[in-house]
């Protein structure tokens, strides 16, 4: 499969502009800890995962925040992150009863 990452680029932009009109430019919520498996494990469908770890939601954003700020380098942990955040996103629209996409 072929990602073109201008293409996701926009539709990121598209969704992310609709949950704003939607909801405002900030979504609440109460949680913060998340059960994370790495990737490589994720995909290996031949044995059960054992690496489970603890992330967190409020670290994963204080490191993007960090970058408006121009006050580390980007890295490829950022791409996790900013799925991780994402999804806590998708979570919290589906939970609510006043929120939508």
């Amino acid at each position: 499969m072929n990602i073109n990452i201008r293409e996701l680029k926009e539709i990121m932009n598209s969704v992310l502009e609709k949950c704003i009109l939607n909801n405002g430019e900030i979504i609440q919520t109460e949680e913060d800890n998340f059960w994370y498996i790495d990737l490589d494990d994720g995909t290996n469908f031949v044995q059960e995962p054992d690496n489970l770890c603890v992330g967190s939601l409020n670290d994963d954003y204080k490191s993007l925040e960090v970058l408006l700020k121009n006050e580390r380098n980007i890295n490829i942990l950022d791409l996790d992150r900013i799925a991780n955040v994402i999804k806590f996103i998708s979570l919290e629209i589906g939970r609510s009863t006043d929120k939508h996409l």
